[in-house]
């Protein structure tokens, strides 16, 4: 049954689940509102696997991403947007990608600005369905920003006095019952310790920290008692839990036998003639439910752990009314030798600029070539700390994504000691699993869904008359264009107001159109769109007060700042005219400064060795098929042809920078800084087009690289104010203007492409000193038949370690981490 409800998302059809009442009234009824639960109000989780751990102002920012679904983290067949945004300090939304998400995988990047101010910043990531849920299940990451001309030391913020916090394990303290209690406290002391004494000042036990903050007593209540912690550092008194005067409570024993978990129940009455209920599910899949077997006040029970999904178990034990008495957190490891993952270098040492050749081999228990999604980042040691990379798609998926409070470093649970074992247990007996809460549950409250699943861009509008007076019945409206490498196309028509709306159309950032026509074709058509069509996004975040931030080596931000200060004086130097290597639209300090003036507008915004108004062009009464032919005839050493009766466009540039291995390197688009296609700029309305600047030669990769050696046309679209001037002046001209084609906001960010330098050829940029801290990033690894992947790229100029890092996942669903490291020496 199982099976068959989890299909459902493959077909994306909702299976309604009725019930004869309001409320839970079966062990059946119970399984049946937590199935319903489960797979009708589907999560989602997304990890963000990014390349560093922090960064220098005017660094690039890369990142995958991988969103699942569902128990078993299947890559989601759900969401196609993806909600990417870097939060300021201070919560502000300074920027936001739009991710496409095929079978849950896409990949972008942000470039922050050279006068953002250094700080702790926050990478989050969502998509629309999940904002119907708690938004504390947002994937959230602490990332710092260095100013490398005044770096600071970087450390986790202080907690403001002492804070401690007790957990009697199952939930509640039961008179005359042992119990475990756990307890966690925020303190800059390393360590705690103290002692548990009650109302008459009478000394019960002692307690002691043992890893972050967390450790374990156990204590007795005794009817009519109070119980007190004194901690030993002030002497301060801080009241422990209440106990009830009777009940349940509930012990878990993880660790003592490999092949089952160990519960035990005990009762306070020692005559039990209620029943009670105990289940264990894996974020909603249930793999064990009983009614529980009394022998005098105590109920012993083994939980196969082969029954278990791996990831955080919820075991929650009800009583004879479907009230949780009690809940546990533990923890099921990933089953050894699921798969096999070989990670290697075809060499253990390299000289630096030398080529280096990664080999990725996954393979299931079987042998079998197992088919994934990877990404691989590759950094020098001395600049990077490994130590301040604290989280992976495995940590993040199995612990982080499911608990509340902020997690310091979940991937140390991961390491192969009974130590990690025995913390891990700590963090889940001190933190909540709050995904969903089981009085809702057992009352048949579910979630109200308000966000739908996003499969691409809703647009709507009306057409009518010129004049925009009188609606066009049965207009048609459309939208052709390319997407991924695949043609798209869409047709809706209007109803008698003029009225339309399309659905889930798929177009990047500035090169979406839609195209009207009348009937029998006119185009004598204004298209007006509903405003918004952006999303109801707030434009600041609520953070924790004290965001944790990775430790990072005295040592090695030392050397990261001293190499970012480094870098920047090469690229100072190196520059052309003093131009600095941008490359797309950056993250200012302010969301509100990012494009403000034509003054300040882009990076070759005027900027260009030759530049075209194409408001001026028009206004004159000049027309032309597309953007892109606004260059024909105009720019030296540019022609455009056309491949045949209605082809597509050929467009060829001179003064390109050519080499052996590429000696006709192709021309780089860019409409508003972000890379475009050539197919998108030649079906771009010249009308959306505010100016185009053609950057040539050395000029060219100066500004945006040695990818740029072909050169590079830049087009930048018309603000508002600056479509209703040229309008303004058009009208005032007696020129009339076509409005039946009209350019779509938002859209799928196109993620820039990572420079990585080839050394193999010998070229006249090479002179330039390389000090990379990250010598590689590779997003979009997917492996072959043979479950293998290869990845080739060049070191450095620095003789260093350089650690490689791999994260990605299984198409079934587990999440695969590997690591290699070798040495770069001088030649």
């Amino acid at each position: 049954m199982k099976q068959s409800r989890f299909s459902w998302l493959t077909g994306l059809l909702i299976l309604p689940f009725f019930f004869t009442s309001d409320k839970v009234d079966t062990f059946e009824e119970l399984l049946a509102a937590l199935e319903k639960q489960t797979y009708d109000y589907v999560q989602e989780k997304v990890y963000l696997h990014l390349d560093k751990p922090y960064y220098s102002k005017g660094d690039n920012l890369w990142f995958k991403a991988y969103t699942v679904a569902g128990p078993n983290h299947t890559p989601t067949p759900l969401s196609q947007n993806l909600f990417v945004e870097l939060v300021s300090p201070a919560g502000d939304v300074l920027q936001r990608r739009t991710i496409y998400l095929e079978k849950g995988i896409g990949h972008g990047d942000f470039l922050f600005a050279d006068s953002l101010d250094a700080g702790n910043y926050t990478v989050r990531a969502f998509t629309n369905w999940m904002r119907n849920f708690d938004h504390e299940f947002f994937f959230k990451k602490s990332i710092e920003v260095i100013d490398p001309i005044k770096p600071t030391e970087s450390q986790g913020q202080p907690s403001s006095g002492l804070g401690i916090s007790f957990f009697p394990e199952g939930g509640d303290l039961v008179n005359e019952l042992p119990s475990k209690v756990a307890f966690e406290f925020s303190s800059d002391n390393e360590t705690l310790t103290g002692e548990i004494i009650d109302d008459t000042g009478k000394v019960i036990t002692n307690f002691k920290s043992v890893h972050e903050g967390r450790g374990t007593f156990t204590l007795k209540p005794e009817k009519g008692r109070s119980y007190f912690a004194r901690i030993n550092s002030n002497r301060e008194k801080i009241a422990l839990p209440k106990a009830r005067e009777h009940g349940l409570i509930l012990s878990a024993n993880t660790n003592s036998d490999k092949e089952n978990l160990l519960i035990n129940v005990f009762s306070s009455e020692s005559e039990i003639t209620n029943r009670a209920y105990l289940v264990a599910h894996t974020r909603g899949l249930v793999g064990f439910a009983t009614q529980l077997e009394w022998k005098g006040p105590v109920a012993r029970i083994k939980i196969p752990k082969k029954d278990l999904l791996h990831g955080i178990v919820h075991i929650t034990l009800f009583n004879e009314n479907w009230q949780s008495e009690a809940e546990r957190l533990v923890f099921k490891e990933l089953e050894e030798g699921l798969f096999n993952v070989e990670l290697t270098t075809d060499q253990s040492a390299y000289g630096v600029r030398d080529s280096t050749t990664v080999l990725l081999k996954v393979t299931n228990s079987a042998n079998e070539p197992i088919k994934g999604f990877f990404s691989l980042a590759a950094f020098d040691t001395t600049q990077i700390s490994t130590a301040a990379y604290t989280e992976n798609i495995l940590s993040s998926l199995l612990i982080g994504s499911d608990l509340l409070g902020n997690i310091k470093n979940s991937k140390q649970y991961f390491l192969e000691k009974e130590a990690s074992q025995n913390n891990l247990d700590l963090l889940l007996m001190t933190h909540g699993w709050r995904r969903f809460v089981w009085k809702d549950l057992l009352a048949n409250k579910f979630p109200a869904t308000t966000y739908e699943v996003q499969q691409g861009f809703n647009v709507s509008g009306r057409i009518s008359q010129r004049n925009g007076k009188k609606p066009i019945s049965k207009g048609t409206l459309k939208q052709m264009g390319d997407f991924a490498g695949i043609p798209v196309f869409a047709e809706a028509t209007a109803n008698k107001q003029g009225e339309f709306e399309m659905k889930n159309l798929l177009f990047y950032e500035n090169e979406g159109i839609l195209q009207a026509e009348g009937k029998k074709g006119k185009n004598n058509v204004l298209v007006e769109l509903d405003d918004p069509q952006a999303m109801d996004f707030d434009q600041t975040v609520k953070l924790e007060t004290t965001p944790y931030v990775a430790p990072v080596e005295v040592v090695t931000q030392t050397e990261f700042a001293l190499r970012s200060r480094e870098r920047m004086s090469i690229d100072s130097a190196y520059s052309f005219e003093n131009v600095t290597d941008l490359g797309t639209v950056v993250v200012e300090g302010n969301k509100n400064d990012v494009i403000s003036s034509n003054a300040e507008r882009g990076f070759v915004f005027n900027r260009g060795e030759y530049g075209l108004s194409v408001s001026d062009l028009m206004s004159r009464g000049q027309k032309f098929q597309s953007a892109l032919f606004v260059l024909q005839g105009r720019i030296p050493g540019i022609t455009i042809t056309l491949a045949g009766i209605g082809g597509e466009p050929i467009v060829q540039m001179n003064r390109k920078v050519w080499s052996f291995s590429n000696p006709d390197p192709p021309i780089q688009y860019f409409v508003d800084d972000a890379p475009a296609t050539l197919e998108a700029v030649s079906n771009m309305p010249a009308e959306k087009i505010e100016r185009i600047e053609v950057l040539k030669g050395m000029r060219a990769t100066a500004i945006y690289g040695p990818s740029a050696n072909g050169g590079v046309i830049a087009f930048y679209t018309k603000t508002a104010d600056e479509y209703e001037a040229y309008y303004e002046k058009l009208t005032a001209n007696g020129i009339g203007l076509n409005k039946n084609v009209i350019g779509l906001d938002l859209g799928y960010y196109r993620a820039r492409q990572f420079y990585a330098p080839d050394y193999s050829v010998e070229r006249p940029e090479h002179i330039k000193p390389d000090r990379r801290d990250l010598i590689h990033w590779e997003p979009m690894i997917l492996t072959d038949e043979n479950g293998e992947a290869q990845i080739t790229f060049f070191n450095a100029d620095l003789p260093t370690n350089v650690q490689i890092n791999l994260e990605g996942i299984w198409e079934g669903g587990i999440p695969i981490v590997a690591s290699t490291t070798y040495e770069v020496k001088k030649n």
